[in-house]
């Protein structure tokens, strides 16, 4: 599907509950983690992407530049979330450090530049997951904070648009399975792990990591509503030989997505 230049500024300034994902303290944290992530991640996606523009096809060229408006966008605006958490009195600072130095100086530099643009498809990979995940749910953006319902129901839709991109440029350049394969594997100890260890840190500050409903909220996001299972499915299919993320049946979400978001600015 086409990808849409959208020109987002959101506002920050009143006042966001501490656990302000329908008041659940686990989503909450996991998904500030996931804010947390966000600026230097989405960074890396474009600098994998960009050193290969000049050897892809042009329609696919025209593509990656359109990935690359909206991941600069996603970064923009998920600062301003992040220095809304360093405001609330979360100390937020260090563990983007430790993720960026990790991830971007230790790592990066160390593998060669095709596994950063693999590791880039995976993550988007994952991406799409999480974004259909939240975006089939009833109510969860009616149920949470204004500013931040509204700047994950964008992000979420536009991870859905541009869901293939990275894929088939990574196809583009190197067709290898095990390619594929260490792009999954470095993601899933990477990204996906440091999602659950940024929640258990957020919450630890705010002492919520004490309460009972803190660990309910992780059995329900993990296990009644399934996402450990969809994520085994999605790392399932990603590994198929002749998988494609189109093959995925979840683009009527991106609408989906845009709407919450034009309704929230109202």
């Amino acid at each position: 599907m086409s990808l849409h230049k959208r020109k987002v500024e959101l506002s920050f300034t009143e006042q966001i509950p501490r656990h302000w994902a329908n008041g659940d303290a686990f989503v909450s944290h996991w998904l500030n983690a996931y804010t947390i992530l966000i600026p230097d991640g989405e960074m890396f996606i474009i600098r994998a992407c960009k050193r290969y523009t000049e050897r892809l096809p042009e329609a696919l060229i025209s593509e990656v530049k359109a990935l690359s408006y909206q991941e600069a966008q996603h970064s923009v605006q998920h600062k301003k979330a992040f220095d809304t958490l360093a405001q609330q009195g979360y100390r937020v600072k260090g563990f983007r450090r430790l993720s960026s130095v990790l991830f971007y100086k230790i790592l990066e530099p160390v593998f060669p530049a095709l596994t950063a643009l693999s590791t880039a498809s995976a993550i988007e990979h994952v991406n799409a997951l999480i974004a259909e995940h939240f975006l089939s749910q009833e109510k969860f953006f009616d149920d949470s904070s204004k500013p931040m319902a509204q700047m994950f129901a964008w992000h979420f839709a536009e991870e859905i648009e541009h869901k293939s991109v990275v894929f088939d440029a990574l196809l583009a350049i190197n067709k290898s399975y095990l390619l594929r394969l260490f792009g999954l594997i470095t993601t899933h100890f990477t990204f996906l792990s440091f999602l659950y260890i940024g929640a258990f840190v957020l919450a630890y500050q705010d002492r919520s990591l004490f309460t009972l409903d803190f660990w309910r909220g992780l059995y329900r996001f993990n296990f009644h509503d399934g996402f450990l299972l969809k994520l085994i499915r999605a790392y399932g299919l990603y590994l198929k030989r002749l998988f494609h993320p189109d093959e995925i049946g979840n683009t009527h979400l991106v609408d989906r997505g845009i709407n919450i978001y034009q309704a929230l600015k109202e």
